[in-house]
């Protein structure tokens, strides 16, 4: 039987990126300036958030069941409610990312994966996936629910990257 090919993460941020009792109004947060030259990312969280106005009263990063029907965003509807998301390059300051390409339209979390540039993905607790060919710009964080604010308790990231040969 073969062995598993060994990774070799490296830290892709100083530390990890850390809230505390913050409260998020914004749809998206910059994490990890720059994902350009990784083949593979590995993004691991913890914490815990609410949203003052819907139940259940404490999310993680894994989310739970949605309150109504169109809580999240329409591109990760089958995804939990509340739960840990992440979109690579594309701006902050909106919710609604660019169209697709033709071959991949969005029909829940299938087209999702694996991630592609300014296309919202599922991070939960943990996600590892091999990088787009064509990935550059930033990591954002956001939460998979339209409405603001997100009450977070703590949250703690952890971004890393590796390098593997074809």
């Amino acid at each position: 039987m073969a062995k598993p090919t060994q990774i070799d993460w490296s830290d892709l941020l100083a530390g990890p990126f850390t809230w505390s009792k913050q409260e998020i109004t914004a749809p998206w947060t910059m994490v990890c300036e720059n994902l350009a030259g990784m083949s593979h990312v590995k993004i691991t969280a913890k914490g815990d958030w609410a949203l003052p106005h819907h139940a259940p009263a404490k999310l993680g990063p894994d989310g739970g069941p949605a309150p109504v029907s169109n809580a999240v965003l329409p591109e990760l509807a089958r995804e939990p409610f509340g739960a840990l998301i992440g979109k690579i390059g594309g701006a902050s300051a909106g919710f609604m990312p660019l169209p697709a390409p033709a071959a991949a339209p969005l029909t829940g979390a299938a087209a999702a994966w694996p991630p592609q540039i300014d296309q919202p993905f599922l991070i939960g607790t943990s996600c590892i996936f091999a990088a787009p060919s064509n990935m550059i710009g930033p990591l954002y964080i956001g939460f998979n629910c339209i409405t603001r604010p997100i009450c977070v308790e703590t949250l703690e990231i952890t971004v890393q990257g590796a390098i593997l040969s074809p």
